[in-house]
């Protein structure tokens, strides 16, 4: 099996692994309330993995699609990472008035969706980077 699609596999799986599922609890994969695009957002990343996990390497035939839904997930955790980014330097300025735990649990939040932005950027520029070399 080709680099490229390890590569993927491999991020699609990180990624697969951190989408919310069920209830939240010890353990569990819920998001936290803050989400600068969230509905989308998770129905962008479930939509490449399941392009992704299709047909595996053979799914050439779909590469113009994959690409496409790459491209989207790519510029979706760029605007996501923005909107965090602006989110935290406003909870940061506010900071003497919006003082304690209220404060530092909006920061909190947010890493979450650090993480799932920087997941999604890692998945679509494996799958670019795949559809490129099969192309």
């Amino acid at each position: 099996m080709d680099a490229f699609w390890e590569s993927v596999r491999t991020q699609r799986e990180l990624m697969r692994v951190m989408l919310p599922s069920g209830a939240a609890g010890p353990g569990h994969n819920k998001s936290p309330d803050f989400a600068p695009t969230a509905v989308q957002d998770m129905l962008e990343a479930n939509r490449l993995i399941e392009l992704l996990s299709e047909d595996g390497p053979r799914n050439k035939a779909r590469a113009v699609e994959i690409l496409q839904a790459a491209q989207t997930a790519e510029a979706t955790a760029g605007r996501g990472k923005a909107a965090i980014n602006a989110f935290a330097l406003g909870v940061i300025q506010g900071a003497g008035k919006k003082i304690g735990e209220n404060a530092i649990e909006a920061l909190a939040d947010t890493a979450w969706w650090t993480g799932f932005y920087a997941r999604l950027s890692d998945l679509a520029s494996a799958a670019i980077e795949w559809v490129k070399s099969i192309l």
